[in-house]
């Protein structure tokens, strides 16, 4: 974060192993964290949620889904509703061979 001033960041997550529910390799986990930092003046401050799945079939197969949605907000952009975020859907298959 070279050149940027006063940055803080934090973030907290949830992870539930759904094994006890009867679904053995199943992960639900959800995350929220927010960054700002000041950088040549213009404030900068960024949000984002993401919502994760992950599922291990066996020892060589895998997979996860993600959702996340990053909101990035720059109050000096003129207009303090500017919002130059997106949203992010994910998902991959991991095979170990």
């Amino acid at each position: 974060l070279q050149g940027m001033e006063n940055v803080r960041a934090y973030q907290f997550n949830a992870s539930v192993d759904m094994s006890e529910s009867g679904i053995k390799g199943l992960n639900v986990c959800a995350l929220y964290g927010v960054f700002k930092g000041k950088m040549n003046a213009a404030d900068a401050k960024v949000k984002e949620t993401d919502f994760i799945v992950t599922y291990e079939m066996n020892d060589a197969l895998s997979a996860d889904i993600s959702y996340a949605m990053i909101q990035d907000k720059n109050d000096n952009a003129g207009d303090s509703s500017t919002d130059a975020g997106y949203d992010r859907f994910l998902a991959r298959l991991h095979y170990k061979f």
